[in-house]
């Protein structure tokens, strides 16, 4: 049961409650670009799967799927990540951080991915989101911005 709740942040039951927040009342620019880069990291991660072809755990029965790399973690990385890059706060970093650690160890420990799965799709998601802040850097330098 706790490993289940530790999974919530990777949940639309906590997801869109959070960012339909964000849009109304939060940095508006953030969320709208957090959930581009979401959607756009879900295509990466159908394409990384199809190339790697590594099969989920059969005992879950979830059919022909693939699991590396996570998609849970690669996409709740590159989502939070950005929320927690837009606000800068040190408490906000330090919640994001623990709350996608232990989604990560209750993922794993309720026998969806292993922990190469989970350590990928947490690497691409910072590759992603690396990505996107160097592209906005470049912005910012080319138009005289800090």
């Amino acid at each position: 049961m706790l490993f289940s709740l530790l999974t919530f942040p990777s949940s639309p039951y906590f997801i869109v409650p959070v960012f339909l927040w964000g849009l109304i009342w939060g940095k508006r620019w953030a969320f709208i670009l957090a959930l581009v880069l979401f959607f756009l990291s879900a295509q990466i991660n159908v394409l990384l799967k199809e190339f790697f072809q590594i099969p989920m755990n059969p005992s879950l029965g979830l059919g022909d799927t693939y699991a590396f790399p996570s998609g849970h973690i690669q996409n709740t990385t590159v989502l939070w990540g950005i929320i927690a890059g837009a606000y800068k706060k040190p408490l906000l970093v330090i919640l994001i951080t623990l709350m996608m650690l232990s989604n990560s160890f209750a993922i794993y420990k309720l026998g969806y991915h292993t922990v190469i799965e989970i350590v990928g799709g947490a690497y691409i998601g910072l590759i992603i989101m690396a990505g996107l802040f160097l592209l906005l850097r470049l912005r910012n330098a080319n138009h005289g911005r800090p």
